[in-house]
This record gives structure tokens, sequence and C-alpha cells, in this order.
């Protein structure tokens, strides 16, 4: 569970107040996550999500704000954060900064029930996003750049802890062969991109996107890459499901269709994913539960994404661009 900020009854009665939302009734912590510190609030007029973004700066907390507001005003399935009685659409609380939302009725899907109408729709809603995004000026690359993912890898790289061996190795290959064809990544259109949609910030209702959640990681990026995220996401339960695969393609392609180049770039790009959450989950969840912090988040052990990098790495050259083109045509 994120839970890293506890925040006590009257503190979130007194947040309330700034919102001007009226009387606290009752709050609950909500366990996911692996960032922020995130509650379940009602008060006399409703139900909201309250948000502690943990860590981060104001400049951050602006930027998500305006790609909320962006997006929500391009139709997108989203919501932007409320205003506080100042205007601004966040409040500070010892030193860091809360967000609230209206609370929208939902659920997430488990990777093991995931259906390929729910994976339809999840590729809709991202081609929407891509869209919508598209002429907002956005040139932050991100924390996840290949460089960035590297440097992250190389901090425990020589490690020799016999658990990490395997992917260790794995992930030595992965970053030369990444790097031959880094190239061919950075000619790929780009835009304004979620970066990390997961199922668990995805709201979905009778099979259809209800909200896309927690824009904290949305920056510049391919959007190929951004696809790529959700194929690893969604089409995985034990194993690769392929009719989930064709499911998501077919319904990003049936908004935003994929360019030749795009098609034949997404071999590389579900690699380049897998291996962003390996290494994370590497670093967040395995390392700090070896030194004896039992924090990590269950559910998130990064031999998860070595089998996807290898799943990946098994499929023929050509198979995910037949895939999507027979996808756009079905």
């Amino acid at each position: 569970m994120a839970q890293f900020t506890i925040l006590t009854e009257a503190e979130v009665a007194s947040l309330c107040e700034q919102y001007g939302l009226g009387s606290l009734r009752t709050v609950q912590p909500i366990a996911a996550g692996t960032i922020n510190s995130n509650y379940r609030v009602e008060t006399e007029r409703g139900r909201y999500f309250l948000r502690v973004n943990e860590g981060k700066s104001e400049a951050e907390v602006k930027f998500e704000v305006d790609v909320l507001s962006h997006l929500v005003a391009g139709g997108v399935a989203t919501a932007a954060p409320l205003a506080a009685g100042d205007g601004r659409r966040y409040a500070i609380h010892d030193g860091q900064f809360v967000s609230v939302f209206a609370w929208q009725d939902g659920t997430h899907s488990d990777s093991k029930s995931i259906s390929e109408f729910e994976c339809t729709a999840v590729g809709v809603a991202l081609a929407q996003l891509h869209l919508a995004g598209a002429d907002m000026p956005c040139t932050n690359p991100g924390r996840y750049t290949l460089g960035a993912v590297r440097k992250e890898y190389e901090a425990f790289a020589a490690s020799t802890d016999p658990e990490l061996a395997d992917a260790l190795a794995v992930l030595k290959e992965e970053f030369a062969w990444l790097d031959a064809n880094e190239a061919e990544r950075q000619r790929q259109p780009a835009g304004l991109i979620h970066a990390d949609l997961f199922p668990d910030n995805v709201l979905l209702r009778d099979q259809s996107v209800v909200a896309l959640l927690d824009f904290e990681q949305a920056c510049a990026g391919s959007y190929c890459y951004d696809l790529a995220v959700c194929a690893n996401a969604w089409c995985f339960a034990e194993a690769l499901v392929p009719n989930r695969v064709s499911a998501l393609l077919a319904g990003y392609q049936s908004v935003k269709p994929l360019s030749a180049s795009e098609l034949q770039c997404l071999r590389i790009e579900v690699r380049a994913a897998a291996v962003r959450f390996l290494v994370t989950r590497i670093r967040d969840i395995y390392l700090p539960k070896s030194e004896g912090n039992a924090s990590g988040a269950p559910g998130k052990d990064f031999r998860r994404f070595l089998m996807r990098l290898r799943t990946w790495q098994r499929q023929p050259p050509r198979w995910l661009a037949d895939l999507s083109a027979a996808s756009r045509r079905s």
C-alpha cells in the first residue's frame, strides 16, 4: 500500500474546508499504487478522491493540472482536479501538494480476467488521448527515457544476488539491442502520452472506459511506445494473450491508424516498455524488500516483466506488424 503520508481526520477535514466540500463524514485510505498516498473522502456534498502528491514539485503538479484540463476540454474520459478556495487546483499541506477529484464510480480490471472488449475500449481511449493532446505543447521527456532507465539498471547491474542473475544477463543484452534500434524509435510520431496506462489507472463500467487516471507520468513521447506500454499491461495473464493484443490494436486503429513505420516499430517498443518495468520493479519493489523494507507492493514481482520481455523476444520480427495490420482490416 502506497501510504507515505498518514492524514488524520482533522487534517482531511481541514483540506475539505479549503476546497469548500462541506463537513467531513468519512475518510478511508486507498491501498493502490506505489507512489502517492490516496484517500476516499465523503462529505455532506458528495464523494471525492484525495491524493497527496508524494515528493512532487509545484511545477510537476501544475503540469499535471494543465494536462488534465487540456484533455478534458478535448473530450477525453478523464477529470481535472478541483479548484481550492484560492483558485489553484491543488492545496498545500505540511509542504506537500494535495489534489482532490470528484469521485467516479467504476472498477479496475484484474489481469487474469481482462476481456477483449475492455482491451478494445482501452485502445480507443488511448487513441483519443493522443489526438486530443496533439496540440498541447509538451517538451518534457518524462522519467523513463532509455538513458534514464539504463542509469537505474547500472545502479544494481553489479549485484551478485542470485535471484537477479537471469534478469541482469537479459537486461545487459537487451540494452545493447535497444541502442542498435534507437534511431528507428526516434523517427516515430510523438506528442503527449500517458506513459503508465495500467489497469489500475483505468476505471471501467460495463466494459467501457469511465475515466483514465493518474497522469503524473504524462510526458512527450512516442505514441507507439504508449501503445506498447498498454500491450505489456493489458495483454498478459499467466502468458501473452494474442487476442487481447488484437483487440487493443483494433480499438486504437479504429480512431488513429498506425503508420507503416509505427507498425514495424511496435516490435521494438514492446521490448523497451518491458525493460522499463523490469528495471523499475527491481529498483522499487525487489531491492527494498531484499534490504529488509517490507513495504514493496504485492503483485509487482519483477519476474512478471522478465517473462514479458522474453515473450516479446521470441516473436517473429513481423508478428506484431502483421497482427496490427490484420486488426485494422477486421
